[in-house]
């Protein structure tokens, strides 16, 4: 496969399209990503190129990056590399609530938006943390105040641990097969040391997916749990965290699907001092 690339891109012509359709296991992607590496490199190819994918878990832009970066050449990466998101989960979960009321209630009812998803309404995520309290014998419960106050995706629930009292730390999910774990870290926020007392991590652990869907479409019919990343999403931007440490928060900077035109470090320190903004909600603890 990399001798086609090279061919295609050396031998027969200075610029073109390039489709590969071939099945899943061919070693498309780490083909592409060998040439990559190399070209970009090469002082004399002053061409530029695209890498076009319609799945976002078939962008690698982490691996890419560590490759760079294990050759020592990470500057490199920082200078030629630029990233563009055509996910509609960023999009969906950057609405402001005058997007959301101005769309229309005819699209609204349709399975295709519903799919989507909103955030919940402050009195909707006051309506849940109640019910959460009120059950916490449920380990439903638990997942679900981990999974709005984190962002987590619910398939990452199992390798949650609190990192010295202040990270929540999980393992980004990766929907490939055989790729490294890559772990990342979530600040706990104020909103979510209202109810850090009452949570039980182990019990969230080990909640099973399929019963925390359906207690979920119990208690609110028009959401689905995943709506709850969408929330802790939206609550972040909304109370003026750097749209960028939200990607990272989110996992969106690890799993390919970061908007910025590169990969920035921000320090735990200034995280830590984003995190301290999102604090939009006075818990009352009404427990229906």
């Amino acid at each position: 496969m990399y001798k086609v690339i090279q061919r295609f891109c050396n031998d027969e012509y200075d610029n073109g399209l390039l489709l590969l359709d071939m099945p899943t296991g061919s070693g498309k992607t780490y083909s592409v990503l060998n040439y990559i590496f190399d070209a970009v490199q090469n002082s004399d190819d002053k061409r530029r190129y695209f890498f076009i994918t319609t799945l976002k878990k078939n962008l690698p832009i982490e691996d890419l990056r560590k490759r760079f970066e294990t050759a020592g050449k990470l500057d490199i990466y920082k200078e030629k590399f630029l990233f563009v998101d055509s996910n509609s989960e960023s999009v969906i979960s950057g609405f402001t609530k005058d997007v959301i009321a101005a769309i229309p209630y005819e699209i609204k009812k349709t399975n295709e938006y519903k799919k989507v998803g909103t955030a919940f309404t402050y009195e909707e995520e006051k309506k849940l943390v109640n019910h959460c309290l009120a059950h916490l014998n449920r380990d439903t419960a638990h997942a679900f105040l981990v999974l709005l106050y984190a962002g987590l995706r619910r398939s990452e629930l199992a390798s949650i641990n609190v990192i010295d009292g202040v990270w929540l730390e999980c393992e980004t999910s990766k929907e490939r097969m055989g790729k490294n774990v890559v772990k990342r870290k979530i600040p706990i926020t104020p909103m979510m040391k209202q109810v850090l007392p009452y949570i039980d991590f182990e019990k969230a652990k080990r909640v099973n997916l399929s019963t925390l869907q359906t207690t979920m479409k119990r208690l609110f019919p028009n959401h689905h749990s995943h709506e709850l990343r969408h929330t802790f999403i939206s609550r972040s931007k909304e109370s003026g965290v750097l749209s960028e440490v939200v990607s990272i928060w989110a996992g969106h900077s690890l799993s390919g699907t970061i908007t910025t035109t590169v990969y920035t470090h921000y320090s735990e320190e200034f995280q830590l001092r984003e995190a301290e903004k999102v604090d939009y909600l006075k818990l009352d603890f009404g427990v229906n």
